[in-house]
């Protein structure tokens, strides 16, 4: 096996490490805390972890942007202007995270006067919550510069490290403060104090790995941060729509439908980590597309384009009838009946909404490799519009999964709007746009076209877990054969110049 396949392997390994760690807080923490608290508080506490994550769409794709400028300047040996990328991204962050903490401030303020349904004896205990877990948030922007140099370094595996210690001290710390305190502001202060702890460790290991760097503040060249700032505006667009997809969904549903927070909270952090999952497979391709275009390898781009498309796509699907399949006694079991009667209809469609959407990822990974993202601006903006729209009014009339069906709406305006409009002007050349519809789309939702066939009879019907897993298994066998088919045709063309690993 060539020595970038193991790089990649290796480094999308890491990734789903780091994923893995983030489902501790997303799979674990929901376990203790339904049992711990009850349900207003429950959803309390989920609606107030959503609305300090808006911070992260404050990023804006940072981290990102010094990931790529970095490998660009060691792949020619220049440590020196990778100092200076590390030095732009900290300064741009650092003001990200001033703008934050506004942005957190004013939130805390005025959550009585959004959120009318909640319980008013519980706005002080929201706005403590909100100011402490949002506060930590914005206070750990800059330190996410430190992670973007080691996937510059494609040591992808530090950060996941990293990710794993903190995330899973973190989680530890919340359980232990929940039951001995039975408060939710415990529980928040202990968030921001744990999470300043992570953020140390981010230090600390990046001053030990990078050991011969050179980390001014000032020596940051305004010309390097005008083009990291102009990198980062260019995908501004992608950063709002995702946070008209997926920032604003929890949102919606603490508005217009409270009591069923809970249940759409933890149905969509299921999803999350499914959708991260991929992406952290996925997210190695930057620095293999970047390769080629480095290069100038347009077959080699369009085949792994191609090939990574039909894969990631056929993989989604087969996955989200998997994790259908056991769905009611699973949520369950998690969640307890209560909480799992709203989320399990919210699940299902919000799986195979992201499934959709996700398709599209290795897309817009070619997209940043090739630096042509400044000529996406439509389809997230389209998307983004569509979902929120379509959420809001369906909210009104159906609820929570009213929200969850306006996700699937963007889902599917976003990929129409990708094949009407953005793959002309943005594919390489060697792609026809037919062969990738194809490739991308079609094929692989015809192999999973059984599968689905099997949920829809189960559900029909209510046919037992035991006696639909057999027949889901052997429903699988056309997708496995396929997907078994382009791995190997990836294998056959790894050795040539327009093989998937350079």
């Amino acid at each position: 096996m060539l020595s970038g396949t193991r790089r990649f392997i290796k480094n999308a390994l890491s990734n789903v490490v780091s994923g893995g760690a983030s489902a501790v807080i997303a799979l674990v923490l929901p376990y203790f805390f339904v049992r711990i608290f009850n349900p207003l508080e429950f959803s309390l506490w989920v609606l107030v972890l959503q609305l300090a994550a808006y911070v992260n769409f404050l990023n804006f794709g940072v981290q990102i942007a010094v990931g790529r400028f970095v490998t660009h300047a060691l792949a020619r040996d220049c440590q020196k202007e990778a100092e200076e990328v590390l030095a732009s991204g900290l300064q741009i962050l650092i003001a990200l995270a001033l703008l934050a903490l506004i942005v957190i401030a004013a939130t805390a303020y005025g959550m009585p006067f959004i959120f009318k349904t909640i319980n008013h004896g519980m706005v002080g205990t929201a706005r403590t919550m909100l100011t402490c877990v949002g506060g930590a948030l914005a206070l750990g922007l800059p330190f996410s510069a430190f992670l973007g140099v080691f996937v510059g370094l494609q040591r992808n595996d530090i950060p996941a490290g990293i990710t794993l210690v903190s995330k899973g001290f973190l989680a530890l710390v919340l359980i232990l403060v929940a039951q001995k305190t039975h408060s939710l502001t415990s529980v928040a202060g202990a968030y921001f104090l744990a999470s300043m702890a992570g953020y140390v460790l981010h230090y600390i290991v990046f001053r030990w790995f990078c050991r011969g760097w050179h980390l001014h503040l000032s020596g940051a060249h305004t010309a390097m941060r005008r083009e990291l700032v102009s990198y980062c505006l260019s995908s501004s667009a992608w950063s709002l729509g995702m946070l008209l997809i997926r920032g604003l969904d929890t949102t919606i549903v603490g508005i217009y439908d409270f009591r069923n927070v809970a249940g759409y909270g933890v149905s969509a952090n299921v999803v999350s980590l499914f959708t991260g999952f991929f992406h952290s497979v996925t997210s190695p391709l930057l620095q293999v597309f970047t390769k080629y275009n480095a290069k100038g390898d347009g077959q080699g781009l369009a085949t792994a384009l191609k090939c990574t498309s039909y894969l990631v796509t056929i993989l989604l699907f087969v996955s989200a009838c998997w994790a259908v399949l056991p769905v009611h006694p699973a949520f369950r079991a998690w969640v307890g009946p209560q909480v799992a009667m709203a989320g399990i209809p919210i699940f299902v469609v919000l799986i195979f909404a992201n499934a959709v959407r996700y398709s599209a990822d290795p897309y817009s990974i070619y997209l940043l490799a090739a630096g042509m993202q400044r000529k996406v601006y439509l389809s997230p903006f389209v998307e983004g519009v569509t979902n929120l729209i379509a959420s809001i009014v369906l909210a009104k009339f159906i609820g929570a999964i009213g929200v969850a069906w306006g996700t699937a709406i963007g889902a599917v305006t976003g990929i129409l709007t990708n094949f009407v409009y953005n793959f002309s002007r943005t594919l390489p050349k060697e792609l026809p746009i037919r062969e990738f519809a194809m490739e991308n789309i079609v094929f692989p939702c015809l192999m999973c076209l059984p599968m689905l066939i099997v949920l829809a009879v189960m559900w029909r019907f209510k046919i037992a877990l035991q006696f639909a897993a057999p027949c889901m298994i052997i429903a699988t066998l056309p997708s496995a054969i396929a997907g078994w088919r382009k791995y190997k045709e990836l294998e056959r063309l790894k050795g040539q110049p327009s093989g998937m690993m350079p």
